[in-house]
């Protein structure tokens, strides 16, 4: 049996590679949202964090590891990354059950935390119970958990308590800063991403790997999803990385069929016939990983199933088969990728590898303290110079500080007089509804460069 060609991750030193610039093109697409998940719940009970500034980086340590490991390992010529986007998808309004257990399951476990808080009445239990089941989204479920406290009359030690409770959750809530900084660093290595709204990244990904295939591109798809298998075809190929082995798998469409035991185009089928829990799509009652993968052997797809009902063995799944038949047929369709993303064009000079500014890279690096990753980086392409900054003219910096009424009716009117203006809380603190403020900063002009940005 043909088996998919596994190669453990290296701990030698790396000696970075920079492909010439008449070699065949080979482009590398990075799921880049699964890839910092993974790396962020990894690391959630012992973070990697900033001695300097205490900020958590391990997604974004992570995430870049990950990436100059593929770089060293395949030697891409080319390399993008996609991203998904806040928002719902056409996935949701399709099925508005889409996905939807991973947020229940987020309010069951901050549920559960309070049980360490003793000073809870039962009743008050009950109350943020139902108000955390209301809430629809991560900063409602702390707003209803306090604002429900402070309705039944609280106190301030018992919020304190409750607080607490939340901290070890809430510290896992933070991704969002930390995909910025991964999108900064994405920035500094001039590494072009892709994102579309009301679609994922996975949809993303499959117009890309097919626009790069027509094109007769070879194209590597990075990720930890076995759902992009199904865009394996001549010339795309799966790197599928596997954290817990610390290894990856390089899937082609011989080595997929051997692992799955069907063509990998029919993966979005098979997970429509036997559900899939991460993503809240139901299968049918009673098939599992065997069934599913005999209706494909003998029938080749959901299409060809129903096509051939009628040769369905034994009874009970032919009648479960005919049963769930919208079921399965509106799973389809969720568990597909999409190729045809609108507004998504790949373009190849865009995306060459070794185009960067390596001072800004360093920079960003240390500034995160990332020292070891230092000699890793890929060499800048020969006769490539990152596009100058605009000349800088020293800007003179002035502020006043607001001491006095007086001061302030100033500042007041000065805003006033403003179309826009800027403001900025310092605080101390990272709760957003228990953070001491220590001091407001506006600005009604801001002037960068010597160029006025704001009035």
């Amino acid at each position: 049996m043909t088996r998919g060609r596994r190669r453990r991750a290296k701990s030698a030193p790396y000696n970075p590679y920079v492909a010439p610039p008449d070699r065949k093109p080979l482009l590398a697409i990075l799921d880049g949202h699964g890839i910092i998940h993974r790396a962020y719940f990894a690391l959630k009970d012992q973070p990697l964090v900033a001695r300097r500034t205490g900020e958590n980086t391990s997604a974004v340590f992570g995430f870049t590891n990950t990436l100059l490991a593929v770089i060293d390992d395949l030697k891409p010529t080319h390399l993008v990354v996609a991203m998904d986007l806040p928002g719902p998808t056409f996935r949701h309004a399709r099925d508005a059950s889409y996905k939807a257990t991973r947020f229940e399951n987020l309010k069951a476990q901050v549920v559960n935390s309070l049980a360490v808080v003793p000073e809870l009445a039962d009743g008050v239990r009950r109350d943020i119970a139902e108000a955390v089941a209301a809430a629809e989204s991560r900063d409602q479920i702390k707003e209803a958990i306090f604002a429900t406290a402070e309705k039944a009359g609280v106190g301030v030690e018992t919020k304190r308590e409750i607080e607490r409770a939340l901290g070890p959750i809430e510290a896992t809530w933070d991704i969002g800063r930390q995909i910025g900084r991964c999108l900064e660093m994405m920035e500094a290595f001039n590494i072009p991403v892709f994102s579309a709204q009301g679609y994922e990244a996975d949809d993303v990904i499959g117009t890309l790997a097919v626009q790069a295939a027509a094109a007769g591109i070879d194209t590597y798809v990075v990720t930890l999803d076995s759902d992009l298998v199904q865009l394996i075809q001549p010339n795309v190929t799966v790197y599928m990385m596997r954290p817990y082995q610390r290894d990856h798998v390089i899937y082609t469409e011989e080595s997929a069929r051997a692992r799955y035991g069907f063509p990998p185009q029919r993966m979005a089928d098979f997970k429509a016939l036997r559900g899939d829990t991460s993503d809240n799509i139901p299968g049918i009652p009673g098939v599992g990983d065997g069934t599913a993968t005999k209706l494909l052997v003998q029938f080749g797809s959901i299409d060809g199933i129903y096509a051939h009902i009628d040769e369905v063995k034994p009874d009970k799944l032919r009648e479960s088969l005919r049963q769930y038949e919208g079921q399965v047929r509106q799973a389809l369709e969720m568990a597909t990728v999409r190729t045809d993303v609108p507004g998504i064009v790949l373009e190849m000079d865009e995306a060459r590898i070794g185009r960067y500014d390596r001072q800004r890279v360093l920079d960003l690096l240390r500034d995160l303290e990332f020292r070891t990753l230092v000699p890793r980086l890929p060499p800048v392409e020969d006769g490539y110079s990152a596009p100058s900054a605009a000349a800088q003219v020293p800007a003179e910096k002035v502020y006043r500080l607001v001491t006095s009424e007086t001061d302030l009716d100033a500042l007041v009117e000065r805003v006033r007089g403003a179309a826009r203006f800027a403001f900025d809380l310092e605080a101390v603190g990272s709760s957003p509804f228990h953070a001491m403020l220590v001091g407001v900063a506006i600005a009604a002009v801001v002037i960068i460069g010597g160029i006025e940005l704001l009035r």
